[in-house]
Formats: structure tokens, C-alpha cells, sequence
């Protein structure tokens, strides 16, 4: 995958991570548990970009080649 898609995807995640993270403070949860979660979030988050990136890019090949 490109690295521009991989940037885009990480600095989403970091943007997404930072209003989890405020909501997690309002909670109360531990702050060591809350650095810890940010390493899972922002991966799984970067791993889910790349699927909805790769399925895009299907969808636009298989509507290009299979025209009704």
C-alpha cells in the first residue's frame, strides 16, 4: 500500500485518538490503561483504513469492468 494512504490513515487515527482520549479522561479511566490503549486503537484503526481503502478500490475495478 502506498505510504501516502498509510500517512493519511495515521493521521486520521491520531485525530480520531485524541477525542477518544478526551472521552476516556471524562470517564475516569486510569491514564496508564489509556496510553496503553492508544498503541491498539491507532493500529486497529490504521488496519480498518486500509480494508475500506483496498474494498474502494475493488468496487471502482468491478463497476469499470462489469457494466450491466
Amino acid at each position: 500500500m502506498r505510504r501516502e494512504v498509510i500517512s493519511q490513515a495515521r493521521r486520521l487515527a491520531n485525530e480520531h485518538w485524541a477525542f477518544i482520549e478526551k472521552l476516556l479522561n471524562v470517564l475516569g479511566v486510569n491514564k496508564d490503561l489509556i496510553s496503553k490503549y492508544r498503541f491498539f486503537y491507532v493500529e486497529a484503526f490504521i488496519h480498518g483504513f486500509k480494508h475500506g481503502v483496498e474494498w474502494v478500490y475493488q468496487y471502482i475495478l468491478s463497476s469499470l469492468y462489469h457494466k450491466p
